[in-house]
């Protein structure tokens, strides 16, 4: 069987984190947040983003190649995103190309991610501008997430509709 490529798809506070360390091995995760906290403590800090993406596809396109599961937890939830975890799947050979398969599991409940942020570790709490673009963003995501496998870039889709956080 071969590997996959699971994407994550939510806004922050949803669940990802959550359901993922319960169903896949930690070694399989890779996880913008814990990339954020090797690189600095202390709040959100957009000017970390593009070393923070470039290090996360980094390392998802380095466990797929190398044969091993890859969980990608992001928000993902532009299509530009998604297409991007897409690339990490493709891997070109000097006279081959195979994919890997890519599953997206969309966490649907806004409301609750919305309700979660206050709650979440300082460093990760959202602001409520960023929250509210997100929730927009939540939503073309739901439709474009249907077009895009209907285009055959996923394997599968799973909606979850709420985490039970620990």
């Amino acid at each position: 069987m071969p590997n996959k490529l699971t994407i994550l798809a939510g806004i922050p506070g949803s669940g990802k984190s959550t359901w993922a360390r319960r169903f896949f091995p930690r070694d399989s995760i890779v996880s913008t947040d814990a990339i954020r906290a090797e690189l600095y403590d202390g709040p959100y800090d957009p000017s970390y983003n593009a070393l923070v993406f470039r290090l996360f596809h980094k390392r998802i396109a380095t466990k797929l190649a190398s044969g091993e599961d890859a969980v990608a937890d992001s928000t993902a939830l532009l299509r530009v995103a998604r297409a991007r975890l897409c690339e990490c799947a493709e891997l070109r050979g000097s006279f081959t190309k195979w994919e890997i398969p890519v599953h997206v599991v969309m966490f649907t409940s806004t409301v609750q991610g919305y309700e979660n942020n206050p709650a979440r570790d300082e460093r990760w709490v959202v602001p409520e501008d960023a929250m509210t673009k997100m929730i927009a963003d939540h939503k073309d995501a739901m439709h474009d997430i249907k077009d895009e496998l209907e285009r055959g870039h996923y394997q599968s889709i799973t909606y979850i509709e709420g985490v039970e956080q620990l």
